[in-house]
């Protein structure tokens, strides 16, 4: 697959959209997401990093599209907001945007690029980096944590000279840490 002009390879889970605008340190983090049985309880934001959750309550589900969240910048209000250090649970991640999703809300890897590129042409103040978990339907290890995301994302984007300081986490924040079965076949 050809990478889009600002779409960087992290690891082997991740993408990384690097904003054209200068300065940004802010990061959205689209994913499928929840607190799956066997995941770590929490994991150490380090200091210097705020992470917002786009869904305010623990053990919800997130309800907004990738075209939402990324084209309209979230309220704090409206947020769960950490600021490190500090203890966060961890959640498992997994990909959030493609065909899955139904025709108008559907955004590609392609999709992202355009959309991010719009909003440099409209001057939008909300032009953040973007994260995306790749890898569906790739067998075991196709999910990732949260603390793991947050590591290798940070020191990424320190190589590229784009420091981030705050994450905004768009994924649902469900919990089936007790249910053995659907976190199982989550992970498959």
């Amino acid at each position: 697959m050809d990478l889009a002009g600002n779409q960087h390879a992290v690891g082997e889970k991740l993408y990384f959209f690097k904003s054209s605008k200068p300065g940004e340190g802010r990061c959205l983090v689209f994913a499928h997401g929840g607190h799956l049985w066997g995941d770590a309880k929490d994991f150490a934001l380090p200091g210097g990093i705020t992470l917002s959750f786009n869904q305010k309550t623990d053990g919800k589900a997130l309800t907004t599209s990738p075209r939402t969240a990324m084209l309209n910048k979230p309220s704090l209000g409206s947020m769960e907001t950490f600021e490190g250090p500090t203890r966060v649970k961890d959640y498992s991640l997994g990909k959030g945007v493609g065909t899955h999703w139904d025709e108008k809300t559907t955004v590609t890897y392609e999709g992202i690029e355009k959309l991010m590129q719009g909003q440099m042409n409209q001057a939008s103040s909300w032009s953040p980096h973007i994260v995306t978990v790749r890898r569906r339907f790739k067998g075991l290890g196709r999910l990732v944590s949260l603390g793991d995301l947050v590591t290798q994302v940070s020191a990424f984007a320190l190589q590229q000279q784009v420091p981030i300081s705050h994450f905004y986490i768009a994924a649902c924040r469900g919990d089936a840490s007790g249910r053995r079965l659907v976190s199982t076949l989550a992970r498959i």
